[in-house]
């Protein structure tokens, strides 16, 4: 003990009878302006004599007390006074007369053992606080620091009981107990009693809660954004200043122990998912068509994510609307609906070519961007909406201006602290939408605030930028696919071209040459013999028009546009008709109000080969009909049907029945299909006639 004093005598003295009464040994320091420099010499307690109304005395415990603030002091004066008391209690822990008589010292020695047994005691709470504090640094999960933290609790306070209160969903409910069972505590509403408001302020409460402890009292303080700690004890004023700030500081380190949990076990998960999404991602980046990868990704989402439903669209350039392309979670009330770009969170992503977090509930705007935003427009404000503010939101949610909310809900503009609120489907209140470049959007929904977290956004931005690769790769190799198709049919119209001249083209020649010269012969009719050359020059005029129209046809289409097929069918028909040299009729049947990206010009060429050969292949009156198919249309007769030849034959140049006929008109049927694109099959008709399909819009 260091004992400090200007009456040296009494230092002596004091030094004697205290080792004598208790064994107490005593360092004696007239200067108070050297007794600083003596505290860290393993001294135990301050006894101070000097006269603390002196500024001496004052400037001695300040100076004790900025760097040994735990140091118990011990005050003595030789006359005490109320007004000294105050004074000197202010910063010491003790204070009584200066000692006289024998009994005097004893006094003294009990009050110095008081102090020291004291100051050990709460030395060793601390030490009871910093391993508390360690254990709850080793904890792995919350549950782990939930019991960390009322055992710490226990070994730090004199408390009968404390509990910990997690908080779910505006509920404080007790996870963790010592001293009763967990199932006799009930939950607690954040708006309710000393715990919820502790909750709610997010500052310590001590009061009285008869419902806790009858005649007790009890301390809560909050455990960081999680929910909040409360020790009871049954007997009044047990708590003390300091046992408040023991609790106090447990609270925190609990807070921040379920802080770092929360932090590992979202990297954990993240990195499993990153692990699992590689692993799926390897297996539909072998998908085959643009439909079975969006199918993919939608399953990949579902299983990784869990979202209550996620969805892919897919843009259609034609009529620039996104489409729901696959989908999955769907039911009655919440499904993904199709968008113009820039219309809901799924045109939004696709016109910004970046992800966006919406919401369509404006009451929980704040919520849903203080906690969850996945979009890096949000991202960095997240970090400054903690918990607190959203609790401040709920205690003073009359203080709002419902007008800027409804204003943002009307114009879809992004909030400068939240995400947007725009239009989103029936039962949809959170969605996340990721663009998938040109293609489309991958979208995640939710119809709960809070579904949907961070893990989901930053997953969902490698899942999007996984499946856009996958649909690049798609749409490229289709079209290599493409142009390798157009070069091998424009080869082999080279080859068939060389052909009819070389073949179909000489036979008239000939026969012309011949009767020419035939007809410089005298036994010949020279008149006959001509007319016979002008019909094979007019044979070969046709076959050179046909093989010219066979050659421009075949050409591949680079400009396209929706066009109607029974417009075009319709104003094909009358010319069919007019070409046609039997003088056969029929009528024209068309059901189909169907569209397809065609050249105008070229599908009503088709047509019209189409239709002549109905009617130049029958004579009596046929019906020729235009349907809608599941993936383009058909055409058909109830005529007498199609030659015995193969699909191949009919279509091959030169091909015919008719004496009249070039040959020619399916062939540029055919090549025209192919310069689109498009297929075409060819069967019998429900009549019996013929029937030539054409798929238009292939699954991709």
């Amino acid at each position: 003990m260091l004992h400090v004093d200007d009456d040296r005598e009494f230092l002596s003295r004091a030094r004697d009878r205290l080792a004598a009464v208790a064994g107490i040994e005593t360092v004696p320091e007239p200067e108070p302006s050297a007794a600083t420099d003596r505290l860290d010499d393993g001294v135990d307690l301050l006894l101070c004599g000097q006269r603390v109304t002196d500024g001496d005395g004052r400037d001695l415990i300040g100076a004790v007390r900025e760097t040994h603030p735990r140091l118990p002091i011990v005050v003595y004066a030789a006359e005490r006074s109320p007004a000294v008391a105050a004074d000197v209690l202010g910063s010491a822990t003790d204070y009584t007369h200066k000692p006289r008589e024998e009994a005097g010292f004893a006094a003294l020695a009990a009050r110095i053992g008081r102090a020291v047994d004291a100051a050990t005691d709460d030395r060793d709470r601390l030490t009871a606080l910093n391993e508390g504090g360690l254990a709850l640094s080793a904890a792995g999960t919350p549950a782990a620091v939930h019991e960390a933290t009322v055992e710490a609790a226990r070994a730090t306070v004199s408390c009968d009981r404390c509990v910990l209160y997690h908080e779910r969903a505006d509920v404080l409910e007790p996870v963790a107990t010592d001293g009763t069972r967990l199932s006799e505590i009930d939950p607690r509403s954040v708006d309710e009693g000393a715990v919820g408001r502790c909750y709610r302020t997010e500052t310590a409460v001590h009061a009285d809660d008869a419902s806790l402890t009858p005649g007790g009292e009890f301390v809560a303080v909050p455990v960081g954004q999680w929910g909040v700690l409360a020790v009871v004890v049954d007997g009044p004023d047990a708590l003390s200043a300091f046992d408040r700030d023991l609790v106090t500081t447990l609270g925190a380190q609990a807070g921040a122990a379920l802080d770092r949990v929360a932090r590992e076990q979202t990297a954990r998960t993240y990195r499993r998912g990153l692990v699992a999404l590689h692993d799926a991602t390897r297996e539909f980046m072998d998908a085959g068509s643009v439909a079975a990868a969006a199918t993919d990704a939608v399953e990949v989402a579902a299983d990784l994510l869990d979202p209550p439903l996620c969805a892919v669209h897919r843009h259609d350039p034609e009529a620039d609307r996104l489409n729901v392309l696959a989908q999955r979670g769907a039911t009655e009330s919440l499904a993904a609906a199709p968008r113009a770009p820039g219309e809901g969170a799924v045109g939004r992503a696709f016109e910004r070519a970046e992800p966006v977090w919406v919401t369509a509930d404006a009451d929980s705007l704040d919520r849903v961007g203080g906690g969850r935003a996945a979009d890096d427009e949000y991202g960095d404000e997240r970090d400054d909406r903690e918990h607190g503010d959203e609790r401040d939101d709920r205690e003073h949610g009359d203080e709002h201006d419902d007008g800027e909310h409804n204003d943002e809900h009307n114009n879809g503009a992004a909030s400068d602290d939240g995400p947007t609120v725009v239009e989103t489907p029936a039962g949809v209140v959170t969605a996340v939408a990721y663009p998938l470049g040109e293609h489309g959007v991958l979208t995640l929904y939710a119809d709960e605030v809070d579904v949907l977290d961070d893990r989901d956004g930053t997953l969902g931005r490698v899942l999007a930028a996984n499946t856009e690769a996958v649909l690049d790769r798609l749409v490229g190799e289709r079209a290599l696919r493409r142009r390798e198709a157009q070069l091998e049919r424009q080869n082999e119209r080279l080859e068939r071209f060389a052909s009819l001249v070389s073949h179909d083209l000489r036979s008239p020649l000939e026969v012309a040459r011949g009767n020419v010269e035939l007809a410089t012969l005298a036994d010949q009719d020279p008149a006959e013999r001509l007319d016979k050359a002008l019909t094979a020059l007019d044979r070969a005029d046709e076959l050179i028009d046909d093989m010219l129209t066979f050659a421009r046809q075949g050409k591949h289409v680079t400009e396209v546009s929706p066009v109607g097929v029974e417009r075009v069918a319709r104003a094909a028909w009358p010319a069919a008709r007019t070409e046609t040299d039997t003088g056969a009729s029929g009528e024209l049947v068309c059901d189909t109000d169907c569209r397809v990206r065609a050249d105008e010009s070229r599908l009503r060429q088709l047509l019209e080969n189409l239709f002549r050969n109905a009617l130049e292949h029958n004579d009596e009156t046929v019906s020729v009909g235009v349907h809608e198919t599941a993936d383009g249309f058909a055409v058909t007769d109830d005529g007498t049907g199609l030659p015995s030849l193969s699909p191949q034959e009919l279509f091959d140049p030169g091909t015919t029945t008719s004496e009249a006929g070039t040959g020619f008109g399916l062939s540029i049927v055919r090549e025209i299909a192919d310069a689109h694109g498009w297929t075409v099959s060819v069967g019998e008709s429900e009549t019996g006639g013929a029937r030539f399909e054409f798929v238009t819009d292939p699954t991709a």
